[in-house]
């Protein structure tokens, strides 16, 4: 036996890998659904990267999530494939991991896709010289496709793997440089000049037909909507409420909202939201519920609050786990290998219970598509309990891993939700308790529980104290106060040094690399979070506060350098600068 059970010899001449024995007990349900694959899969750990280095075999790493419907099909189409299958376990160390627990890793991953491919998205399999640098990667591919790539690779890697090797590494050197040279420290970027920079950058990719940002691939871009909805609660622009009323009131309307249970889906492949991809992600429910919520405030729209209200509920009955956790998504692929089919109707099965005059009743959000998606247009809310019933019998799946930063934005929407509806304040109590707790631990775990856990991430810490500062400033308790401070400061120790800060602890050499400002991605920025609850923390109490004052003096004076020229992804901290200033005026 050699490794631990992670690999045997076959006879006196060849190496034969068997299944690492971590993927079936693996915290992912998604890693563990790989336990009976014909590849022999890895988890992503230390032992697994010695052991390529050991063999002097390439790495194959995969990365997708439960959720996702091409994940899905990429592992029963390709992965599955006995062909394939064996001719990987054969010449190289397959590795499969949960872009959810291994977020950095994951990361680097589609940063190489998005550099080397010029495209990116899940799932991605790459591969990687025996020591963690990437050589070439994938989306999704056919089983004949990627074994003649694989093959191709093969030939070359038996003729020439130290050159392969050397090239890769070369490459990852030549890609780090880009990047710290892109993300160089700077001074005198004014805050003020900086917002100007973001305005100019958002009205350039604004959509005033239907909404949101680009003219292609719709995602909702929460962080930047949040600061138009900030701004125009300081100095209402009939533009830019225009804007937002248009984005929102556009997302509700069509087919990347379910109309029946309220759940916002990921993203959508078109222009007018008409094309969804059907997974629902936890933190996009937790976003777009405060920012419907604070948006109904500000711009005075009942409708708004409604919806996010909705949200809310539709967190709590399809997310809540009877531990109190919420899970991290509800999955877009039904049980019949269908993307969407849990909402989804045909005409057929629409007559069945509504009759021929269905359309009367029911208005189709997919009218390009073979199949209905049904918003009800009379009796709503007959109409909406009667598909509601007949959904239920259709099974959904769902990944129940408690991921603990975006438990942190669950607390922060149920807390904004609960000062406008109480209904709310028990779940957010109940999630408040959880999360003090789990963070008595001395190191935060990407997922709730996980006490294998050995590393731990800077969105994390920031997320956790965003949700608890949130549910403080409801029930002003001195505990969650304290804890705060507490994360706060911790996240300092581990993840900043100098002007920098690291993302995450990480395994692979390419991922964790220091940058000075953590862009806003989907969920907003790690360090424009960070500066925001510390400005709100020095705001109640200076004096206790003070240990922030000097990462924030830091972060005011030096910046980075890609933050003037791409404002519109750091608009999280712009700004929390912005206010700071404004506040340190008045």
């Amino acid at each position: 036996m050699f490794l631990g059970l992670s690999a045997v010899w076959a006879d006196d001449s060849e190496f034969r890998l068997i299944r690492d024995v971590t993927v079936p007990n693996n915290i992912s349900p998604y890693v563990a659904k790989h336990s009976d694959a014909p590849i022999l899969w890895h988890s992503l750990a230390p032992r697994s990267l010695k052991l390529a280095r050991n063999l002097n075999r390439p790495l194959l790493v995969t990365s997708g999530y439960l959720s996702c419907y091409w994940c899905h099909r990429m592992a029963e189409d390709t992965f599955s494939n006995p062909e394939l299958a064996e001719f990987i376990n054969h010449h190289f160390v397959p590795v499969v991991m949960d872009r959810e627990v291994h977020v950095e890793e994951d990361r680097s991953l589609q940063s190489f896709m998005q550099e080397t491919r010029g495209i990116s998205g899940w799932p991605v399999a790459v591969i990687m010289t025996p020591q963690g640098y990437p050589v070439f990667g994938y989306t999704y591919t056919g089983p004949a496709a990627l074994m003649t790539s694989l093959q191709d690779f093969i030939a070359n890697w038996k003729l020439s793997a130290s050159g392969i090797s050397d090239s890769a590494y070369a490459d990852s050197q030549v890609r780090r440089q880009n990047m710290l040279s892109g993300d160089r420290p700077v001074e005198g970027l004014p805050p003020l000049d900086l917002l100007q920079r973001f305005l100019v950058q958002a009205n350039a990719a604004t959509d005033m037909t239907f909404g949101g940002f680009g003219m292609g691939t719709k995602f909702p871009f929460v962080p930047q909507m949040n600061v138009l909805v900030e701004l125009s609660a300081l100095n209402p622009d009939p533009e830019i409420m225009a804007f937002i009323d248009i984005t929102l009131n556009t997302m509700l309307d069509s087919a990347v909202t379910d109309p029946i249970e309220g759940g916002v889906f990921r993203y959508s492949e078109t222009r007018a939201w008409s094309k969804p991809h059907f997974e629902q992600m936890l933190y996009n429910q937790a976003l777009m519920s405060k920012l419907l919520l604070r948006a109904s405030a500000v711009l005075r729209n009942d409708r708004y609050r409604a919806a996010g209200l909705k949200m809310l509920d539709h967190m709590v009955k399809n997310f809540k786990l009877d531990s109190g956790w919420y899970a991290s998504s509800l999955s877009a692929v039904s049980s019949d290998g269908v993307d969407g089919g849990y909402y989804l109707w045909t005409q057929t099965q629409l007559e069945e219970v509504f009759g021929s005059d269905w359309m009367r009743r029911i208005e189709d959000r997919l009218p390009d598509e073979d199949s209905v998606l049904p918003a009800p247009l009379e009796s709503v809310a007959e109409t909406r309990m009667t598909i509601l019933m007949h959904r239920s019998d259709r099974p959904r799946e769902r990944d129940d891993k408690p991921v603990l930063g975006w438990n942190g934005l669950v607390l922060s929407a149920m807390a904004y939700g609960a000062a406008l509806d109480d209904r709310f304040i028990g779940d957010a109590q109940t999630l408040a308790k959880l999360l003090i707790q789990e963070t008595q631990r001395d190191n935060l775990s990407v997922i709730a529980g996980d006490e294998k856990a050995q590393s731990s991430t800077l969105e994390t810490y920031v997320q956790v104290a965003g949700g608890l500062l949130d549910w403080w400033q409801l029930a002003d308790d001195p505990e969650v106060f304290d804890r705060v401070l507490e994360l706060l400061n911790e996240s300092v120790v581990k993840f900043r040094e100098r002007e920098y800060w690291t993302e995450a602890e990480t395994l692979l050499p390419e991922a964790g690399m220091g940058t000075v400002a953590v862009p806003d991605r989907q969920i907003p920025s790690a360090s424009g979070q960070w500066y925001r609850l510390a400005m709100l923390m020095r705001s109640v109490d200076p004096e206790l506060t003070e240990a922030l004052a000097e990462t924030m003096q830091e972060m005011e004076t030096i910046q980075s350098s890609v933050m003037h020229e791409e404002a519109f992804y750091h608009a999280t901290y712009i700004l929390a600068r912005v206010l700071k200033d404004l506040s340190g005026r008045s």
